[in-house]
């Protein structure tokens, strides 16, 4: 006897309702969205410890070519301003070996380019200036602040106890612009002694007037602020 279409058993091969299909797309759509959630913020995350590295090798470099170059310093610059708004300070080494001329070292923050660069001369009219060499890239010291911050202070010899010249040091490193909202970086200061200045330096005196500017500047020879 015939069986009757409706006792027959289901088709294997049938296939999803429509029904079963859309709930199976959805759970689909709900795994992917959890999965690149978590894949975007674990991108961000390694964005954003390769961003601090990246800031605090720039600062760690800056920071130990001056810590070398500062310390034989016999005289410092009190640091000013060139026309163009970029950040200076200058210092001298005099004690060379082989009777060396005395080498001037000039640092500069451009907050235009966002770079940190030093060049050098020596202190003879026969001098030559070598070129910029950038230590540090995107610096972003805020200058609009109050106070601002500057990235370099003058600390005389005398003051505050002080037995030698002292040159504070800081540096804000970091993609966009500075502040608690911004991307994170390394934002370091730190003081740097002229172990051979002293209170006769002759950089160290500003009184007449106090101006803020060395009555008796050093590295004289080719010394320009552009």
């Amino acid at each position: 006897m015939a069986r009757h279409p409706a006792d027959r058993p289901a088709d294997k091969d049938a296939g999803l309702t429509l029904v079963e299909l859309l709930a199976a797309m959805g759970i689909f759509t709900i795994v992917i969205v959890v999965f690149m959630g978590g894949l975007i913020t674990m991108t961000r995350s390694t964005v954003r410890a390769q961003d601090v590295t990246d800031a605090g090798d720039a600062v760690r470099m800056a920071f130990q070519t001056m810590d070398k170059q500062i310390r034989y310093a016999s005289a410092v610059n009190r640091p000013g301003v060139g026309p163009s708004g970029s950040h200076y300070v200058e210092f001298v080494a005099t004690s060379l070996p082989d009777g060396q001329d005395p080498l001037c070292t000039q640092w500069r923050f451009d907050p235009t380019a966002r770079t940190l660069a030093y060049r050098t001369w020596r202190d003879v009219p026969t001098g030559t200036r070598t070129p910029w060499r950038v230590i540090a890239d995107d610096v972003r010291n805020d200058l609009t602040a109050s106070p601002p911050d500057v990235p370099f202070a003058f600390d005389p010899a005398g003051s505050a106890g002080l037995t030698h010249q002292q040159l504070r040091v800081s540096v804000d490193v970091g993609r966009g612009v500075a502040g608690s909202t911004q991307v994170v970086g390394a934002d370091v200061s730190t003081a740097f002694v002229a172990r051979n200045s002293s209170y006769s330096s002759q950089s160290n005196a500003d009184t007449t007037p106090a101006d803020g500017v060395s009555d008796h500047p050093i590295c004289s020879s080719h010394l320009d602020r552009p």
